[in-house]
């Protein structure tokens, strides 16, 4: 080999390998974080139940609603659907709290009170609600004929879901 070719072997050679050795950096200063090369390595990929795990499992709505506020809506919200005509809203009768069903099932807050005072009796209204005392969600409310008993209870759970 001719030293004009060794030298050009040489220069390609020193070009070929110049792009792998690693460049020459500027001092870090004190507040700039250093990183060191880290072998590139593949990152596996979660299976299924790793995944499911890391997720957070869904919520049912929020509610800071308590039985007590809870009670108190329905009877406010309901009121007209119990107005009769000669019957005072004051001469309605509710039935007390601890005599009505008022139960948070699915974070959704159901209630029925049976309600006597009016020319139909019995009659009892019902309520579906969630969210917060200043701001209700209501998913439905209104008053039936009838005293307030586990097959209107499963119907009010059945007109929700």
């Amino acid at each position: 080999m001719k030293k004009s070719q060794a030298a050009i072997v040489i220069a390609l050679a020193v070009i070929i390998t110049a792009g792998c050795a690693p460049t020459p950096s500027a001092s870090p200063s004190a507040s700039a974080p250093v990183e060191s090369p880290v072998a590139s390595t593949p990152t596996p990929t979660p299976t299924p139940s790793e995944t499911a795990a890391a997720e957070p499992a869904e919520e049912a709505p929020a509610s800071s609603l308590t039985a007590n506020e809870v009670y108190e809506l329905c009877k406010t919200q309901t009121v007209p659907y119990v107005e009769f005509e000669g019957v005072a809203p004051g001469s309605l009768v509710y039935t007390p709290l601890s005599g009505s069903r008022v139960e948070q099932v699915d974070g959704i807050w159901h209630a029925m009170i049976g309600v006597s005072g009016t020319p139909s009796d019995p009659v009892h209204v019902f309520c579906s609600v969630s969210g917060t005392l200043a701001a209700p969600s209501w998913l439905g409310y209104g008053a039936a004929l009838g005293a307030p008993d586990d097959a209107a209870w499963a119907t009010l759970l059945a007109g929700v879901g």
